[in-house]
């Protein structure tokens, strides 16, 4: 395994650092989250990928600067666990919580990296997850965004039934590609074997007990029908989407999907 040191950039900055034009096939498969709870789907389904096209993974941790803004709010308090009193919560509080995150994260991220014999590096930025994101797109064709909620659905999801890859088609070039990826992504995580996050719980990611995923393609005929697909979306465990189709106003709608996304440049 060959890791790189983590660094911490601004986000305006992201996408300033890489000067040199890389062919597709030299940049990284990108997996940009904030929390790590639910982390281990988005990073397997990264790495799978990864691994599949020959490329490193590259996991970008965000550090939301809205939470340094709330916490260095004065009348902000927090609540350790059910039943606790509340108790005042400081930026320093939110900074001590970011380097645990950071740590539980590397410790999911390499042994997952190190199964499927990958290249991968760890950093931090702060800012938006959505702003993040977008500055990063100049860095890779393939990126992975997860969010904090959207752990929940694979979890739920009834441990026999095939894992869902759905493709979002809009009969572009991509939405091809991202068939394609999605066929080479199911055989990759079923090939990956069971896995456990680093606390030794289950990572949520259902599977049946042969390690089945499906992929589906969801037809979109307009922005129209993506938007009503976006807002009542069917059960899936991870979407594929070509790059285009996810404008600004749509980025909060992707992150509430309960699922990782990726999109495909």
């Amino acid at each position: 395994m060959v890791t790189r040191p983590q660094g911490q950039a601004p986000a305006h900055r992201a996408a300033e650092e890489h000067h040199v034009e890389a062919s597709p096939a030299d940049r990284p498969v990108l997996a940009v989250l904030e929390d790590c709870a639910g982390g281990a789907v988005l990073i397997e389904c990264s790495a799978a990928l990864a691994r599949a096209l020959g490329r490193e993974l590259a996991v970008v941790q965000v550090q939301s600067t809205l939470a340094l803004q709330a916490a260095a709010l004065p009348q902000t308090r927090v609540l350790a666990h059910a039943g606790a009193p509340w108790a005042a919560f400081a930026p320093q509080d939110v900074e001590r919580g970011w380097r645990a995150q950071t740590a539980r994260l590397r410790a999911l991220a390499g042994p997952i990296a190190t199964r499927h014999s990958l290249p991968w590096s760890l950093r931090t930025v702060r800012g938006e997850i959505g702003a993040v994101a977008r500055g990063l797109l100049d860095e890779t064709d393939l990126l992975f965004l997860g969010a904090m909620v959207w752990h929940t659905r694979a979890m739920a999801r009834a441990a026999a039934a095939p894992a869902v890859l759905a493709v979002l088609d809009d009969g572009s070039a991509a939405a091809r590609r991202g068939m394609q990826l999605a066929a080479r992504m199911a055989s990759g995580m079923a090939s990956g074997g069971a896995f456990r996050s680093a606390s030794g719980s289950s990572s949520g990611l259902a599977t049946s007990p042969s390690g089945a995923w499906r992929v589906r393609e969801l037809p979109v005929a307009d922005g129209v029908a993506l938007d009503a697909l976006l807002r009542q979306p069917p059960p899936l465990d991870a979407l594929l989407m070509p790059r285009a189709l996810a404008t600004p106003e749509r980025w909060a709608r992707l992150a509430r999907l309960g699922c990782p996304v990726l999109l495909i440049g």
